[in-house]
């Protein structure tokens, strides 16, 4: 029970700035992101290094092992589609259009830095039946 309190301390609910027509967020609906605090900082640093404020795209893709693939982008903060929607946390954003959303929502949006890789990394996603070893594909829920 400490442990839990103590991670649901850590991870704070993304909040959306635009939502677009098509997707509201109700009492009853799911969290629709969730970034950590070390996704955030690191959005952040790696904003810092640029010229142009920065955000963070996470989008699926067909591929991978399992059937679809996670795909991680630094952006210019003030490039968006049309379908996108911002998720922000102490001051970093993420960027995820409406269809990849749909396949992400309820995940965990982290930052991993052991020997092996440094990398973005989703986890706890509620919209996955089965993933592969490495994490970086996963199969959908039906």
């Amino acid at each position: 029970a400490t442990a839990s309190r103590m991670l649901s301390s850590r991870l704070r609910t993304a909040v959306p700035l635009r939502v677009a027509a098509r997707w509201r967020c109700t009492a009853t609906a799911k969290q629709p992101l969730i970034i950590t605090p070390r996704c955030a900082e690191r959005i952040l640093e790696l904003s810092q290094r640029s010229r142009e404020p920065r955000a963070l795209r996470v989008s699926i893709e067909p591929g991978g092992c399992s059937g679809f693939q996670y795909k991680f982008t630094l952006e210019e903060a003030a490039v968006r589609a049309e379908d996108d929607l911002i998720f922000a946390r102490d001051g970093a954003q993420i960027v995820v259009d409406e269809s990849s959303l749909e396949l992400l929502r309820g995940s965990t949006v982290d930052f991993e830095d052991d020997m092996m890789k440094s990398s973005f990394v989703i986890f706890g996603n509620p919209q996955s039946e089965a993933g592969c070893g490495c994490g970086a594909s996963f199969a959908p829920k039906d």
